[in-house]
């Protein structure tokens, strides 16, 4: 039997930042490759596919640093104190077999190595605990991860325990790989925490896979650093999970390509944390749209603004039976939609689209007409020195402030300067519950003669 050696963990081989770096502990080596001990007999049938842990298996140290195969026949393959992929090794997993993971432990595949844990139909990969009763950590992919690092078909269960370090997210997969993690048909089963955590830069190679996420007890199913990365996200399979939430931290809020965001499925919404400001604009103009169906829940103070230091464009157009939802997450309002001086009005639409509970003090002044006594900074939606109608359509206000505005069309205008959108007759206030449903921009300084206060909806 090979001896067992304590060493001190590798440094310097993730990213710089302190989730990169393994706790400061002592590590198993097993030597030239990580087996520590070999299954003393192969295991039959798939292991991978099995609901308990057959036969003693085999017992890996901590490291692998160069190329290794890990067989199904060998499973379980036991892994107490958790794995590190370093950079030049390349581990590749078995379909059927089976890897049991530490109490607390986390396996980690850090820049320049590659993890190959490909199924195949009827014959999952499944990394699990070992421990029955307590969870394993994470599944983490760093930056730098090699292309061709896969987990399709894997099954990732009874993962998401609260990570050792500070500052780090507890999530059954955190994902910071730039190249795209592969995932098609991975499975997220029964775990703490979130299911997915995608980090800075990090994405999925195919936006069109599908990865199931079921049973998982945290906050939300999966959340994401990035606004940038929201729209890269697969398609969602989810169910009996303790919340569906798709977290938006806009950590990163600027979004600065054109970025399309699909509905997450029923019962389940964007979240945005509270006080956030999620910004569409950049040098090239670019567009967030919403399908039919999505529903974006804002927190306390938290807003959408669009084409203020520049260009950008807004797309949210619903259907009848599946509107485009805008709506709080919080008892605490939300700030709104705000939309400013650059936007690209001839691109942007708002068609069968809600706005709910929204109108927290936005803390700006602005000046507008038709309606002295409702209090400006309060608004559902803003149109801030916009400089052309924009198209809107069966937009309904629901629950907005009581002294404030539904809508709000804010600036100083020369006489010649179009007035409300277009369609203004098309939008519902009915249940807006504010003092005052539209405010007139000014013109030239002064309020027009008979400033348009109200629309009736049509």
């Amino acid at each position: 039997m090979v001896s067992v050696v304590a060493v001190v963990s590798l440094s310097g081989c993730g990213r710089a930042r302190p989730r990169d770096r393994a706790p400061a502990r002592a590590t198993v080596d097993a030597g030239r490759d990580s087996y520590i001990r070999r299954a003393p007999r192969p295991a039959t049938g798939c292991p991978g596919a099995a609901s308990t842990s057959p036969g003693e298996g085999s017992l890996h140290g901590d490291t692998v640093a160069g190329v290794e195969r890990w067989l199904a026949a060998e499973s379980p393959h036991r892994v107490p104190y958790g794995l590190h992929v370093h950079p030049g090794g390349a581990l590749t997993i078995e379909p059927c077999a089976l890897v049991l993971v530490g109490p607390r432990m986390e396996v980690v595949v850090h820049g320049g190595a590659t993890l190959r844990a490909a199924a195949a139909p009827g014959r999952p990969i499944r990394f699990a605990r070992l421990d029955p009763a307590l969870p394993w950590q994470a599944l983490e992919v760093r930056e730098d991860a090699l292309p061709g690092t896969t987990v399709d078909g894997a099954v990732l269960e009874g993962g998401g325990a609260a990570p050792t370090e500070r500052g780090v997210t507890a999530a059954t997969l955190r994902l910071a790989m730039r190249a795209g993690l592969s995932a098609a048909g991975l499975s997220i089963v029964g775990g703490d925490g979130w299911g997915v955590a995608v980090l800075g830069a990090g994405r999925f190679a195919d936006r069109d896979a599908t990865i199931e996420l079921r049973g998982l007890r945290g906050d939300g199913a999966v959340t994401v650093e990035d606004v940038n990365r929201v729209a890269g996200l697969p398609r969602l399979s989810m169910r009996d999970n303790a919340s569906n939430d798709v977290r938006v931290e806009a950590r990163v809020r600027t979004l600065t390509a054109d970025a399309r965001w699909r509905s997450p499925g029923p019962d389940s919404r964007y979240r945005v944390r509270p006080a956030m400001h999620v910004i569409v604009e950049g040098t090239d103009s670019p567009v967030l749209t919403l399908e039919a169906g999505t529903r974006v829940s804002f927190g306390a103070g938290a807003e959408l603004d669009v084409g203020f230091g520049a260009p950008g464009a807004l797309v949210a157009e619903g259907e009848t039976s599946r509107p485009v939802v805008f709506d709080g997450a919080d008892e605490e309002r939300w700030v709104g939609i705000q939309l400013g001086p650059r936007l690209d009005a001839a691109r942007s639409r708002l068609r069968s689209v809600r706005i709910a509970h929204a109108g927290a003090a936005s803390g700006v002044v602005l000046p507008t007409c038709g309606c002295p006594e409702g209090h400006a900074d309060q608004a559902m939606l803003t149109l801030q020195g916009v400089s052309g109608p924009v198209a809107m359509q069966s937009v309904s206000f629901v629950d907005g402030p009581n002294e404030g505005f539904a809508l709000l069309w804010a600036g100083n205008y020369p006489d010649s300067a179009a007035g409300l959108p277009a369609e203004v007759g098309a939008l519902d206030f009915t249940r807006s519950g504010v003092r005052c449903r539209v405010g007139a921009p000014l013109r030239r300084g002064r309020c027009p003669p008979e400033a348009r206060t109200t629309a009736e909806p049509r």
